[in-house]
């Protein structure tokens, strides 16, 4: 897995000292699976986490903010075997035209707009080597987890933890064997055959990554990430088929409504330094 492309493209160059001792950089996942839940939310709400960023909301033509859910069990990566779930907001450096209210806008949006950014505002995994790489070198504020994660006969199943054994959140999830016919026509439909065709088979996933003003990184600075699955699959959320809930607060009252899901298996990413700490070595 590691001989993969992108990690040629995107290698290792370095090590860092941390809390917990030496680290490589960049971060990398070499195997494992993820899902990516994309939806709605509560204009309000989504405004009331960006409180504090120098960031504005991504939002649509119904005033709806735009939130992802990352849930994701890696098998193997640069830090070790692990977990990880993140809520994320499409958010910008300055204030977007809202995008059209179509159920898959939001996936346009990330990959074609190049404003749009992901702000990673909660994060958890199960490994204390990756919270304080997230936390000490990232920005990012990680906390530990604990999840129960099944995977199989075409179903998938998170429940997420915080250390303290509160539940965060539950997915029970549809896996579908590749896209539908359908979700196949409303892809070219709104990215063009040959796009669309290069993002089913495979090809890099870019997107930038913000994090949130602290003491690590004192502004909200891009971190680029990139994805690459031989055959992600992209299926809308079925009500009858698949659920999703937030128990910890404040996602509970986020008014999230999942729309549509991506699957990645095997999942590869790698998560390159924020730019301001390749500009700036004060940081």
């Amino acid at each position: 897995m590691a001989k993969h492309p992108i990690f040629k493209q995107f290698p290792i160059t370095g090590e860092r000292q941390i809390s917990v001792g030496s680290v490589p950089i960049p971060y990398q996942v070499y195997d494992g699976h993820g899902s990516l839940l994309i939806g709605t939310a509560n204009l309000t709400a989504v405004t009331r986490l960006l409180e504090g960023q120098n960031l504005f909301p991504v939002t649509n033509q119904a005033n709806k903010g735009l939130v992802g859910i990352w849930l994701c069990d890696f098998s193997d990566a640069s830090l070790g075997p692990h977990n990880e779930l993140q809520l994320s907001i499409f958010a910008a450096h300055k204030k977007l035209t809202p995008i059209q209210n179509k159920p898959l806008s939001p996936l346009h949006a990330l990959i074609e707009h190049p404003d749009t950014r992901l702000f990673c505002h909660g994060l958890w995994n199960n490994s204390e080597r990756v919270v304080a790489f997230n936390r000490e070198l990232l920005g990012l504020d990680a906390k530990l987890n604990r999840a129960e994660i099944t995977r199989g006969n075409g179903r998938k199943s998170f429940k997420f933890y915080t250390a303290n054994n509160q539940l965060i959140c539950e997915a029970h999830l549809n896996e579908q064997r590749r896209s539908s016919m359908q979700m196949n026509w409303d892809m070219i439909r709104l990215f063009g055959f040959g796009r669309s065709a290069r993002l089913s088979s495979g090809a890099f996933l870019p997107a930038f990554v913000v994090n949130p003003i602290g003491d690590t990184i004192p502004v909200n600075a891009d971190a680029m990430a990139i994805i690459a699955s031989d055959t992600p699959i992209v299926q809308y959320f079925n009500p009858d088929k698949d659920n999703f809930r937030f128990a910890h607060v404040p996602y509970a009252n986020l008014g999230f409504e999942p729309i549509f899901m991506e699957h990645f298996s095997p999942f590869r990413f790698v998560y390159l330094m924020p730019d301001i700490l390749q500009e700036n070595s004060q940081y």
